[in-house]
């Protein structure tokens, strides 16, 4: 992903808010839902995007690091779906087929991360899934 550092790091936090939102849409952020995020962090985010900040790290830790800072401070997470669709509107270049489907994917498996999808995380990923499948107009 060809990006300015300035816009690389505002697309993992813009996901880290996403993730943080779906972990925490049920109340409580759970440890398997961390773990989760983490290992899908590394195993697939990883590999999409090689590039680092000014101090070598590499950009998609920003999703880690914003995420940790959310859980900390214990942010709104009725936030996440707004901010989402105006940054969205605002950078359609970097949401491609396959960025959307690990930003679903990603979602989805925090959500099953600790037993079963909850109606709370239902209606979340739905409203995700519509975001990123322009399916109701950005306002």
């Amino acid at each position: 992903m060809e990006t300015s550092n300035r816009t690389s790091r505002a697309f993992y936090q813009q996901l880290a808010k996403l993730f943080y939102a779906v972990a925490a849409t049920d109340g409580k952020v759970r440890p398997e839902e961390i773990d989760e995020l983490r290992k899908i962090v590394k195993n697939e985010w990883l590999s999409i995007d090689t590039s680092f900040d000014e101090y070598g790290t590499d950009f998609v830790y920003y999703i880690l690091i914003t995420f940790d800072w959310l859980y900390e401070n214990d942010w709104d997470i009725k936030k996440a779906i707004p901010e989402f669709k105006i940054y969205k509107k605002n950078n359609e270049y970097l949401f491609r087929d396959p960025v959307n489907q690990l930003i679903f994917r990603t979602s989805a498996a925090i959500a099953s991360a600790f037993a079963q999808r909850n109606k709370s995380e239902l209606v979340f990923l739905s409203q995700l899934d519509i975001v990123l499948k322009n399916k109701e107009p950005l306002h």
